[in-house]
């Protein structure tokens, strides 16, 4: 039962950092890209018609977000939040108790 409730604690802290994760990707997304994005658009602009340059640096700056919320959201999978160790502990424990009794 300890191992269980360490692995519930260490599933919730790795849910938390998925959180920030994505959290803080969505704020750096909002806060510094708007201006860079802005001044990219700007400066492409010189070479492209200005509306080809913003939907080239918004594109770009969509994919970049994508990348790192997926990256985040890998944090909540299913996979993540499986108590491996007590599955592990609670086989060998049934192991070592079918042993003994054959």
């Amino acid at each position: 039962m300890a191992l269980l409730k360490a692995e519930a604690r260490e599933s919730v802290r790795t849910a938390g950092e998925g959180v920030a994760a994505v959290s803080s990707g969505g704020a750096v997304m909002l806060a510094g890209l708007v201006i860079l994005l802005l001044a990219a658009v700007y400066a492409l602009s010189n070479v492209l018609a200005p509306w080809a340059a913003a939907l080239v640096v918004g594109a770009l700056a969509l994919l970049v977000g994508y990348m790192m919320v997926s990256a985040g959201r890998k944090k909540f999978s299913a996979d993540e939040l499986r108590p491996d160790r007590t599955i592990n502990t609670l086989n060998k424990d049934k192991d070592a108790i079918g042993g003994r009794m054959s």
